[in-house]
C-alpha cells in the first residue's frame, strides 16, 4: 500500500489527467521541443530589440520620420500579426494543420523577410518587410504555447511555458549587448537581420524536422462523445461564456503596450539620457527584460527620473531598477500562458489562442502609435518655433527644441507605463475569480454533461459593443498614424 501511495497511477484533477508515466525517450523529446520553441520565440524578439538600439541609424538610412517609426513598431506589425494569427489558428484547428509544420513555414518566411529588411533602403521596403514578416511572427507565441501544453503534462506546463517566455527576456538582454558590440566595432545594423535570417532558417529545420506533432489534448480526459471536431460558432459561444478568458485578453492587451514602449522607445530614450554611459557599458540592456507586471512598472517609473533622483549615480540606479523590474515583471508570464491553455478545450485551443493573440495584437500597439505621433507633433512644433515667437514663446535653438522633445518623451513614457501596468492589474485580479468555474466548465464538456452553449442577450450585446469599440479605435489610430507617416508635410502644416 505504501508503495502504491509513493507511485500513484494516472488520475484526474478537473479535466486534466496527471500522473501519466512517460518513457525517458518521450521526456527527452518533449524537452527538446520546449528548447526548440524557446528559439522560435527568441529570434523575432531579438530582431526587434537590436533594431531599437539603431533607431537613429535606421531613420537616417531609410529616411524615416518619428511617426513612420511608430507605425512600423505599432500597427504595421501589430495589425497584420493579429489578423494572420487568427487565420492560421483557425486553419490549425479546422483543417488539423500540424502546428510544427506551420511554425517551420512561418520561420522560413521570417528568414526571407529578414533578408529584405537588411537590404531596405527606404520606408516602403522596410514597411513591406515588417508587414510580411509579421505573418511569420504571428504564430511564434500562440502555436508554441499550444504545443507546449501537449508536450508536457499539466504539472510541468507552467515550467515549460515559463521557459518559452524566457526567450523574450533573453532576447532583449542579448539584443542590447549585440547592438553594443556592433557599435564598438562599427558594424552596420543591416548585419543583424541578415544574420537572424540564417538563425530563423535553422530554427525552421529544428522545429519542422525535430519535433513530432503531439496529439491535441493528450493530457485532457477523453470525451464520452468521442473525438470532438472543430465548430466555429460552438467554439465562439464557448469562449464567450468563459469568465476568465476575456479578462485575460484585455489585461494582457493593456500590459503589452508596455512591451511595445520598452522595445521601441526606451533604448533611444536612455541613449539620450546617458550618452556616455551607453557607449561604455552594455549592461543597460537588462532593463528591456521588464515587459510587464506592476512591480516592474514601479521600477520603470523610477528609471525614467533616475538622473534627477540620483544625479551622477543615476545610471547605476537605472540599471538596478531595470534588473529588478525584469525579475518582477516576467515571473508570471509563463504560468499565465499555462493557465490559458489549461482552461481551453483541445479541439479549438489553437484557434482560441489565435483569438487571444488577435485581440491583444489590436490592443497592444495603441500607445506606441500615440507616442510616435505625439513625439513627431512635439518635434515639428518645437522645430517650427526655433527663432520665432509665433504661437507663443518657444525654443530659440535646436538644442532647446531637442530638450522639449526629450521631456515630452519622458512624460509620454511614464503615462504609458502607468496605464499599461495598473490597467492590466485591474483585469488580472478579478479574472482569477472565475478560473475554477472555467475549469469545471471544461470538465463537464469533456464528460458530455455540459448543456448546449447559449449566449445570453446581455453577453451578445456586450461582445458586439466591445468589438465595435475596438475596431473604431484601431481604425482611428491607424488613420492618424498613416497620415503622419505618409504626409508629414501636411501634418506639419496642420500643426502650424
Amino acid at each position: 500500500m505504501k508503495h502504491d501511495e509513493e507511485q500513484p497511477g494516472p488520475r484526474t484533477i478537473g479535466p486534466f489527467v496527471v500522473g501519466l508515466q512517460q518513457t525517458r525517450r518521450e521526456q527527452i523529446a518533449a524537452w527538446y521541443g520546449v528548447a526548440a520553441l524557446f528559439f522560435v520565440v527568441l529570434v523575432p524578439t531579438l530582431n526587434s530589440t537590436i533594431l531599437a538600439y539603431f533607431t537613429s541609424s535606421l531613420q537616417k538610412d531609410c529616411g524615416l520620420t518619428i511617426a513612420q517609426y511608430g507605425l512600423l513598431t505599432g500597427y504595421a506589425s501589430g495589425l497584420v500579426n493579429a489578423i494572420a494569427s487568427l487565420v492560421l489558428g483557425w486553419g490549425v484547428d479546422r483543417y488539423n494543420w500540424p502546428r510544427t509544420y506551420v511554425l517551420a513555414a512561418a520561420n522560413l518566411l521570417l528568414s526571407g523577410m529578414y533578408i529584405l529588411e537588411g537590404l531596405s533602403r527606404n520606408f516602403g521596403m522596410l514597411l513591406a518587410a515588417v508587414m510580411v514578416g509579421s505573418v511569420g511572427a504571428s504564430v511564434h507565441l500562440t502555436l508554441s504555447v499550444s504545443l507546449v501544453s501537449d508536450l508536457l503534462p499539466p504539472q510541468h506546463a507552467s515550467i515549460g511555458q515559463a521557459l518559452i517566455f524566457t526567450g523574450e527576456a533573453v532576447a532583449v538582454v542579448m539584443g542590447g549587448n549585440i547592438a553594443y558590440a556592433f557599435k564598438v566595432h562599427n558594424i552596420t545594423w543591416r548585419a543583424a537581420p541578415i544574420g537572424l535570417a540564417v538563425a530563423s532558417f535553422c530554427v525552421s529545420l529544428a522545429v519542422g524536422l525535430g519535433i513530432k506533432e503531439p496529439k491535441k489534448g493528450r493530457f485532457i480526459i477523453e470525451s464520452k462523445e468521442g473525438g470532438r471536431k472543430f465548430e466555429l460558432w460552438s467554439a465562439l459561444a464557448y469562449m464567450a461564456n468563459m469568465k476568465t478568458f476575456w479578462m485575460l485578453i484585455v489585461g494582457l492587451g493593456i500590459r503589452m503596450n508596455a512591451g511595445h514602449l520598452v522595445l521601441a522607445y526606451m533604448p533611444p530614450f536612455f541613449g539620450a539620457l546617458y550618452p556616455r554611459n551607453i557607449e561604455k557599458r552594455p549592461w543597460m540592456a537588462l532593463y528591456t527584460g521588464a515587459i510587464g507586471g506592476v512591480g516592474g512598472g514601479v521600477f520603470f517609473m523610477i528609471s525614467l527620473w533616475s538622473r534627477k533622483i540620483a544625479g551622477n549615480g543615476g545610471y547605476a540606479l537605472m540599471l538596478v531598477c531595470m534588473a529588478c523590474g525584469a525579475l518582477l515583471a516576467n515571473g508570471a508570464t509563463g504560468p499565465l500562458a499555462a493557465l490559458t491553455t489549461l482552461i481551453l478545450p483541445p479541439e479549438f485551443k489553437s484557434f482560441a489562442l489565435s483569438v487571444y493573440e488577435f485581440l491583444t495584437g489590436l490592443l497592444a500597439p495603441m500607445y506606441s502609435v500615440i507616442i510616435g505621433v505625439g513625439l513627431q507633433a512635439v518635434a515639428l512644433s518645437a522645430e517650427r518655433q526655433v527663432g520665432s515667437n509665433i504661437g507663443g514663446p518657444g525654443p530659440t535653438s535646436k538644442l532647446e527644441a531637442g530638450e522639449r522633445t526629450f521631456k515630452a518623451a519622458q512624460i509620454l513614457l511614464a503615462v504609458g507605463l502607468l496605464f499599461s501596468f495598473v490597467g492590466s492589474a485591474s483585469f488580472f485580479v478579478p479574472a482569477s475569480w472565475g478560473v475554477l468555474s472555467d475549469i469545471r466548465k471544461q470538465r463537464e464538456r469533456a464528460e458530455g454533461t455540459a448543456p448546449p452553449e447559449r449566449l445570453p442577450l446581455w453577453r451578445k450585446v456586450a461582445m458586439i459593443t466591445a468589438v465595435i469599440a475596438v475596431i473604431i479605435l484601431v481604425i482611428c489610430l491607424l488613420i492618424i498614424s498613416l497620415a503622419a507617416s505618409f504626409n508629414p508635410g501636411g501634418f506639419r502644416k496642420r500643426l502650424g
